[in-house]
């Protein structure tokens, strides 16, 4: 509910914005079932002249001029997403251009536009010193206090559904379930080895993922991730034989 009311907040500024700056005609609405074609660019805009030290002519905005963080610029995408997703019912898929009747499809918040500016806004809030979420630095300690806290025997047993109210503060460790930390962990052991970022993480499918076992013991001796993008390794190499252990208890939950 909290979260609800800070994006309805957000949906409203951005509705806000195109009307002042006469992006859409008088009567019409940015947040609706059939988005403009041009409402990618619009969020763009939007984000921009809130977050960005460049104005929408291209120019650089005053020093004196303050700007949101990138964290914030991540809260209003957010914000988008969930007004076409959840409010309007367009899913998540991209926004696109249906090749049989020309017009535009999906969920205008998930487009190449949108996420193309974005990467550029975090590469300049980087340059500029500030600190985005993927940055954090993450050691090899805490990959390992995480798989263990992970495969505490508490959660290695499925539980079955238990329905509650949403305004009944929950407990911290009944975010998910055996599958759902499972998938973290290799989250986690692949980002770390791979030095990926959530975004390049989330892009990775089951097929890109090879298993490699010893045929008289059934244990995982080799995993190779196929990465579905480009990705420059300083150094390259294998996975380090003490984490094979490691991925096996992975692989067999």
């Amino acid at each position: 509910m909290k979260y609800n009311s800070f994006y309805s907040s957000l949906i409203k500024q951005a509705e806000k914005f195109v009307r002042v700056r006469k992006m859409i005609t008088e009567g019409t609405k940015l947040f609706c079932d059939k988005p403009h074609p041009q409402t990618a660019e619009f969020l763009a805009a939007w984000i921009m002249d809130t977050c960005d030290e460049i104005n929408l002519n291209g120019t650089p905005k005053d020093s004196s001029v303050e700007h949101a963080t990138f964290t914030h610029a991540q809260k209003m995408r957010a914000a988008a997403t969930f007004g076409f997703r959840r409010v309007h019912g367009l899913g998540m898929l991209a926004w696109h251009r249906s090749e049989v009747s020309g017009k535009m499809l999906g969920n205008p918040s998930v487009s190449e536009t949108l996420t193309s500016y974005m990467l550029s806004l975090r590469h300049r809030k980087t340059l500029k010193g500030e600190i985005s979420l993927s940055a954090r630095a993450v050691t090899s300690a805490l990959i390992s206090q995480l798989y263990n806290y992970n495969n505490q025997p508490v959660f290695k047993e499925p539980q079955a559904y238990k329905p509650s109210a949403r305004n009944v503060p929950k407990e911290p460790d009944g975010w998910g379930g055996t599958q759902s930390r499972t998938e973290c962990n290799l989250g986690y052991c692949l980002s770390f080895c791979g030095l990926l970022r959530v975004d390049e993480l989330l892009k990775i499918q089951v097929h890109d993922i090879e298993l490699e076992t010893d045929p008289e013991t059934g244990l995982v001796i080799t995993l190779t991730l196929h990465l579905p993008f480009r990705k420059t390794s300083q150094f390259g190499g294998k996975l380090c034989s003490r984490e094979i252990p490691r991925l096996n208890s992975i692989v067999r939950d």
